[in-house]
């Protein structure tokens, strides 16, 4: 007999996430809600480790954070049905004034750059021209200089060089010799990007501990000497132990690449498991004395699952 076998694991696609933050199914929204009040309490530049173990749901945490710091945001174009599904978040958080910019970077999916901030501020332009901004906004200008001196020293695909043509509406310049250049243009975005949009930039790059050693070391390299302005927020998601085992690869046995990735962040927040019986199922485990219930409560006591197991 054939058994087909299929994927479980939810994209975390907008509606999926709105979902599951209305429902709460991953218990996490009183984590969202601690995570945003401590960005409100940061003065930047600073950069934060979100760190958790492969499959425990990092992914989907920052997902959703970007979705409800987009939320908070009046500046952003907001639909009803979104404001809806977050109202149990956002309500808790009517104390946060400060209006957020969050940008996701995928950094495994960008790994074939030979320059990862190139790769970066090309996503960055993506998601800015997704968020409605016109091509006369200071912030897109700003971006499009930025982009065109990254990408003038980067391999990237034609794609990437047509979307920095669309956006400034001129060739490729010149790379800027000096990385200080490209900082200016840099803390000039970050300080342009308040009016209208937001106070603070929010970056977030995730998967970063999946990507090849040598990305990875240049990508947290160039965003802790690039990212100083105070209105720049640094949230790196990953697996802080699979990232220095990597990093251990790269320099050779004897390394210390712990305390080499922690010199990169101002503080650690380890995220906490999820119910992955709640996750799977949309409800928690009942409390019964039915076999079913019993067999299924002994299962999950013997086993280290994550969410990628059921």
């Amino acid at each position: 007999m054939t058994v087909k076998t299929r994927r479980i694991e939810q994209v975390p696609t907008k509606e999926v996430i709105l979902e599951s933050i209305a429902q709460n199914n991953a218990d996490r929204n009183d984590d969202l809600i601690d995570l945003i009040k401590l960005l409100d309490s940061i003065e930047g530049p600073y950069s934060l480790l979100l760190d958790a173990a492969w499959g425990d749901g990092k992914t989907f945490f920052v997902k959703s954070l970007v979705e409800v710091l987009r939320a908070l945001n009046k500046n952003n174009n907001r639909d009803p049905e979104t404001l809806s599904a977050l109202k149990g978040v956002t309500d808790k958080l009517n104390d946060v004034k400060t209006p957020y910019l969050p940008f996701y970077f995928n950094a495994w999916e960008n790994d074939f750059a030979e320059d990862p901030i190139s790769a970066l501020f090309a996503n960055l332009a993506v998601t800015f021209n997704e968020t409605g901004l016109t091509k006369e906004h200071p912030a897109r200008k700003c971006i499009a200089s930025i982009i065109d001196a990254s990408l003038s020293v980067a391999n990237l695909p034609p794609v990437a060089s047509e979307l920095t043509k669309m956006i400034a509406g001129e060739s490729l310049i010149a790379a800027y010799e000096k990385h200080l250049q490209l900082r200016e243009r840099i803390d000039e975005l970050a300080e342009k990007s308040k009016l209208e949009i937001a106070d603070k930039l929010v970056i977030i790059i995730d998967e970063l501990d999946r990507c090849r050693p040598d990305f990875a070391v240049r990508l947290l390299e160039q965003t802790k000497a690039l990212f100083q302005n105070e209105n720049i927020i640094v949230i790196i998601s990953a697996d802080s132990l699979q990232l220095a085992h990597a990093i251990g690869g790269l320099y050779g046995p004897g390394f210390d690449s712990q305390h080499f990735v922690e010199r990169f962040f101002d503080q650690r927040l380890t995220l906490p498991p999820v119910d992955v019986y709640k996750v799977a199922t949309g409800k928690p485990l009942q409390d019964t004395m039915h076999n079913y219930d019993l067999m299924t409560q002994e299962l999950l006591n013997t086993r280290n699952l994550t969410i990628r197991d059921y």
